[in-house]
């Protein structure tokens, strides 16, 4: 099942990564890219519609995350939201997008 999870979000390609299954390793990602975008967790709260302190709670992982709203929250802090579940976006998919750019 999870293997068939990897394939559809195209990271059937590197089946040595580990999915983080822990709220709490995937609101580390999430305080990362933040911390990328510049977004601070009262501006994502606002654009989420919900408390500061729900946010805080989701990012420490005391309340789990359904998958819309990682969904949601990566397209906020405009990152990817493989790179929120597994810490990265597959290498060959980030040359296509070098290749892309330069056209």
């Amino acid at each position: 099942m999870v293997f068939l999870s990897l394939l559809l979000l195209g990271m059937a390609e590197s089946p040595k990564r580990k999915v983080m299954n822990n709220p709490k390793q995937i609101g580390t990602q999430i305080k990362k890219e933040m911390a990328k975008a510049s977004i601070s967790r009262f501006d994502l709260a606002s654009n989420l519609g919900m408390s500061q302190n729900t946010v805080n709670k989701l990012i420490s992982g005391e309340l789990l995350f359904s998958f819309a709203m990682i969904k949601r929250v990566a397209r906020l802090i405009k990152s990817d939201t493989r790179t929120l579940l597994f810490g990265f976006v597959p290498a060959t998919e980030k040359k296509a997008k070098e290749l892309f750019h330069v056209f």
